[in-house]
C-alpha cells in the first residue's frame, strides 16, 4: 500500500473495518491504483433521461455489460450503478472492478418532479402513512 493512499485511510480513523476495506479497495484498483485519486464510472442517464435519448447515438450501451466492460478498459477505480444495472452483470465481472450501489438516482419510470434521495423517500412515507 503506498504511502499517500495510507494518509487517505488515516483520515478515516474512526470508521469502521467494512469501511476502510472497501476505501482500500477503490483506492487500489484502476490505472490510478495507490496515487489517492478516483475515477468512478457512474451510470443512469439511461434511466434518468430515457434510454432512446442517453443511449441511441450507442446502440451497444444499452446491454448493462458494456458498461462494466468500459469502466474496466477505461481503468476506473469503480463502477457506479442503480440496483438492476449491477444485477445485469455483476455474476460475469465479480472480482473484476469494485461496484457501488447507485441508492439516489432519478428515472423517468416514475412521474416525480426531483429526486428523492433515500431520507427524503423515509419522509416521504411518514407522512403517507
Amino acid at each position: 500500500m503506498t504511502q499517500r493512499v495510507k494518509e487517505i485511510l488515516s483520515w478515516y480513523g474512526s470508521d469502521n473495518p467494512g469501511t476502510l476495506t472497501n476505501l482500500t479497495r477503490l483506492l487500489n484498483h484502476g490505472k490510478l491504483a495507490g496515487t489517492g485519486k478516483l475515477v468512478i464510472l457512474p451510470v443512469d442517464q439511461g434511466f434518468e433521461h430515457g434510454p432512446a435519448r442517453s443511449f441511441a447515438p450507442n446502440p451497444p450501451a444499452y446491454d448493462p455489460r458494456y458498461h462494466f466492460e468500459l469502466a474496466i478498459a477505461a481503468g476506473c477505480n469503480a463502477y457506479a450503478a442503480p440496483l438492476g444495472f449491477l444485477e445485469a452483470g455483476a455474476r460475469e465481472f465479480t472480482g473484476k472492478i469494485p461496484l457501488i450501489l447507485k441508492a439516489n438516482d432519478h428515472d423517468v419510470l416514475l412521474d416525480e418532479p426531483e429526486p428523492v434521495s433515500s431520507f427524503s423517500s423515509l419522509d416521504l412515507k411518514k407522512q403517507r402513512c
